[in-house]
């Protein structure tokens, strides 16, 4: 009986230790898989995870809730520790759930498995009773606290109730984050001891994380908190170094930069090294977004590889002048994914965007024959993307009588400048960089149209040509096609009478004034 005792208040020993130290509870209590080992490990806080959690933590005592942005490097550990740390609170405390929301299905499932693991490992004496344990749910029924988890390409999701603990994963590579603002995170009363925690890698600069990320960094009455963690604090982000390793000027000035918070040893230059050469062309650009040593860096270099500076279109945005000459149209069909895209151009003017959702191209060649027919404006010239389904509206119109004013353009011929440029897309989007870039031009005010201008890449081919990346590899990696820009593009297509070569530019990546006339 005594030793019945003994075994019960050692049990609320650690039940008391375990309800306020999440870093003891952890180790005793959850298990991970490790990266390159197999089986089951204690969850031990790595260098990052120990950093944000004791962030929270301070959060927690000065403000009495937590409201934070997390900017991180790739597999650091962030959704571990918030997994872990939702499954502590909902498993400790009466009453309360936690949601988990991620950008793909398969991260979803991934996460909710992490959280059934911490569940199943768990010691019988710490584990609470589960009313429903299913593929997103998992109830705790005598506690009437639970854990449920959605998919952010779902603009439908959320759940009925309350939730006291958010975490919104990889929220930059959100396809409907600015509904879900609105809804699942209306559901969270700001009380004291909810915790919303928004976390990403950069995915550019036109998405609602940057949005929010750039509100909490100049607002100062700003509920968020933003919290960086650079990718050089992981002691697995390291690789051997030869006898004849060499820093490079480069990697001198990124030890004197980053020493002070981490990055000070060759192994981690080795490994940068590594990451960059298996990334190819684009390393470097691509590197900094996926293991940024800052934010600044993080944000900004996923588009200096772009034609289009943002500081350029901001500008542009914001400016007002008068179009004089011709009124060019712009139109890039598109259905499934994608958006069929509008804009008008006149001189140094574009005006009228317009974005489409269409299944089908009839809504479209009706749209296209509407603006042909108007005298408000009465346009000049119709440029239509002819390749897939642009074929079919560039035919419908031209059947309708309207040949004189529309031209077909095939962004995969061959450029006018075959010796300069890859393609005719390569050709009019240089065209559009420089018009934009050198001249007192005004695009309309537009948050899409912004996106679609600075995330097109440059991807010169083997002959050093000027090309660019293809929407598909953009669609697949940034979750964005640039329909805007296209469409932009369409309006400074020329014949070969028009076109003059004696102006042109080229990309520049080791300066500030990356575009130079020649």
């Amino acid at each position: 009986m005594s030793n019945e005792f003994e075994i019960n208040a050692r049990i609320q020993e650690y039940r008391k230790r375990f309800k306020y130290d999440f870093p003891y509870y952890a180790v005793k209590c959850l298990y991970v898989r490790p990266k390159e080992l197999g089986g089951l490990i204690p969850f031990r806080l790595n260098t990052a995870q120990i950093y944000v959690h004791n962030k929270l933590e301070t959060l927690l005592k000065e403000r009495g809730l937590i409201r934070v942005n997390i900017l991180k490097g790739r597999q650091q550990g962030m959704s571990t520790y918030i997994e872990a740390r939702f499954f502590w609170k909902v498993s400790f405390n009466f009453g309360v759930r936690a949601f988990i929301l991620t950008h793909l299905a398969d991260a979803t499932r991934n996460l909710f498995e992490m959280t059934k693991r911490y569940y199943d490992n768990s010691p019988e004496f710490f584990k609470p009773h589960t009313k429903y344990n299913s593929g997103t749910i998992l109830d705790f029924d005598k506690l009437d606290s639970g854990f449920r988890v959605g998919t952010a390409g779902n603009k439908n999701v959320g759940i009925s109730g309350t939730i006291q603990y958010f975490h919104g994963s990889e929220i930059a590579f959100w396809e409907n984050a600015w509904q879900h603002e609105s809804g699942i995170l209306e559901c969270i009363p700001n009380s004291e001891g909810t915790e919303i925690v928004r976390e990403s890698t950069a995915n550019g600069t036109s998405n609602y994380f940057y949005e929010q990320w750039q509100i909490a960094s100049e607002d100062k009455n700003s509920d968020y908190v933003n919290i960086f963690v650079p990718w050089f604090w992981q002691n697995e982000y390291r690789s051997k170094v030869s006898q004849y390793f060499v820093r490079t000027p480069e990697e001198n000035d990124l030890i004197a930069r980053y020493s002070h918070i981490g990055l000070n040893s060759n192994e981690q230059l080795q490994w940068r090294r590594e990451k960059l050469s298996k990334y190819g062309l684009d390393g470097e650009w691509r590197f900094k977004q996926t293991y940024p040593n800052s934010p600044d860096e993080a944000f900004k270099t996923s588009s200096t590889n772009s034609i289009i500076k943002p500081e350029f279109v901001l500008k542009a945005r914001k400016r007002k002048v008068t179009g004089y000459g011709k009124i060019i149209v712009g139109v890039d069909p598109a259905r499934g994914g994608d958006s069929t895209a509008i804009i008008f151009r006149q001189g140094n003017k574009a005006f009228d965007l317009q974005y489409y959702d269409f299944d089908s191209i009839e809504p479209i060649i009706k749209i296209c024959k509407k603006i042909l027919e108007s005298d408000s404006p009465k346009i000049d010239q119709m440029n239509i993307d002819v390749g897939g389904l642009g074929a079919g509206v560039y035919d419908a119109l031209k059947g309708m009588g309207y040949s004189n004013r529309i031209a077909q353009v095939n962004f995969g011929k061959n450029a006018f400048n075959k010796e300069k440029y890859v393609n005719q897309r390569a050709e009019m989007w240089y065209s559009a960089a420089e018009w934009i870039t050198y001249k007192n031009v005004e695009i309309p005010d537009s948050d899409l149209l912004h996106g679609d201008l600075i995330v097109q890449q440059s991807f010169p081919d083997k002959l050093q040509r000027r090309g660019l990346v293809a929407k598909e590899k953009l669609r697949a990696e940034l979750r964005r096609s640039p329909d805007g820009g296209d469409a932009l593009a369409l309006t400074f297509h020329k014949s070969k009478k028009t076109i003059n070569y004696k102006r042109d530019f080229q990309v520049i990546r080791n300066d500030d004034n990356w575009i130079e006339t020649l």
